[in-house]
């Protein structure tokens, strides 16, 4: 039997190793789902649906250090730096798929990606801040809904 140990010098490096597992384990999903062979508007809004369930469930787990959490704001906002640009670049790949699909018109993707992310990083802090009448699932689909009246091609277009 293996054992590790590890030494950390701070509560707030342990919190900064086990946010930094948690979301490798996330964008290692999330890549999986990019690969399906759903449609890519459809694609699109189970990605956001699943990601919003997992960012959901990491509040859960650290609901016992919600405390911590919010102290710790910007620890996380230096972790998401980095996760940032991976969403943006799973999320370019799903516009580009659509864009290749004819169900997205969009001249920049990866502009596009990034203003999506930005839109859905303001569903997380009513998550970690732990307000019970936030329901993430009741704001998605308008929002999705918002973004392809703009980007979704008409049928007479196709």
């Amino acid at each position: 039997v293996s054992q590790s140990r590890y030494h950390f010098e701070s509560k707030e490096d342990i919190f900064k190793a086990v946010i930094e597992i948690e979301i490798e384990a996330l964008v290692s999903s999330m890549q999986q789902f990019i690969s399906s062979d759903l449609q890519a508007d459809e694609k699109l809004r189970q990605y956001m649906h699943l990601r919003m369930d997992a960012v959901k469930q990491l509040t859960l787990y650290f609901d016992a250090i919600r405390r911590d959490l919010i102290d710790n704001l910007s620890v996380i906002e230096r972790i998401r730096k980095q996760y940032d640009t991976m969403e943006v670049a799973l999320i370019g790949k799903i516009l580009d798929q659509g864009v290749t699909e004819k169900v997205f018109d969009i001249a920049d993707t990866q502009m596009v990606a990034s203003a999506i992310v930005l839109a859905i990083k303001g569903f997380e802090l009513p998550l970690i801040f732990g307000q019970p009448s936030f329901d993430h699932q009741k704001l998605i689909d308008p929002l999705i809904s918002l973004f392809y009246r703009g980007i979704h091609v008409s049928k007479s277009d196709k």
